[in-house]
């Protein structure tokens, strides 16, 4: 086959598994849609390329699947359950369907509801995730760099959403001061799982705002 075919067929093959990965989020209660344009306009153009009905695939080296699947939230629902929730139903029906081994599944997820928050506040949120999006790779490594004990892959799916927020908003966006920004991750860790995760962003966090100049 020649390389025009090939990456034809890896098209296709990713089509598919993104319309599998859609459908299952989709089954979840509380999901309103998926956010086909985020998937498609934010982070680094090669994942870009791969956006199909809201779902990003890549392809790992150990030749397991990496899944980001962007989604909108009903507003009376919880964010934190229906993205558990979505992950698991992605993992189940596309390692059922295909045969496939799922090695991650990143939710990307916000409330569509009118009223659920001020323009103000769903603009920031906004520009938060985009950036987050846009800059995974250099906030990974930052924290790669800054946990002397667990790899980036062993934490938390939780914990690790919640640093890179942080990190992001310590090192590259700068405009919560980074206390607050701290004091904001350990809650929200602590709130989503448990207390033994608010010490360990604690822990984490001092460290990266030690670098910071």
């Amino acid at each position: 086959m020649g390389s025009n075919g090939a990456m034809g067929a890896v098209r296709v093959a990713n089509e598919v598994i993104a319309s599998i990965a859609a459908l299952a989020a989709c089954e979840i209660e509380g999901v309103s849609g998926m956010d086909e344009a985020a998937a498609r306009h934010f982070g680094d153009w090669v994942r870009r390329q791969t956006a199909h009905r809201g779902v990003r695939v890549q392809l790992e080296a150990d030749r397991s699947i990496h899944l980001d699947v962007f989604i909108t939230v009903d507003s009376e629902a919880k964010l934190a359950q229906v993205a558990n929730a979505v992950q698991d139903n992605v993992v189940e029906a596309t390692e059922r369907m295909l045969g496939l081994e799922v090695g991650e599944v990143e939710v990307l997820s916000y409330h569509a509801g009118e009223g659920a928050t001020t323009p103000d506040v769903a603009a920031f949120a906004g520009q938060l995730v985009r950036g987050v999006i846009a800059n995974r790779e250099k906030l990974d490594a930052i924290l790669s760099e800054a946990s002397d004990n667990w790899k980036l892959e062993q934490m938390a799916k939780v914990d690790r959403i919640v640093l890179r927020i942080a990190v992001y908003e310590i090192t590259i966006d700068r405009r919560v001061p980074t206390k607050a920004a701290i004091n904001e991750s350990i809650e929200l860790a602590k709130t989503f799982s448990g207390d033994e995760a608010g010490r360990f962003v604690n822990g984490i966090l001092g460290r990266v705002a030690a670098t910071v100049t």
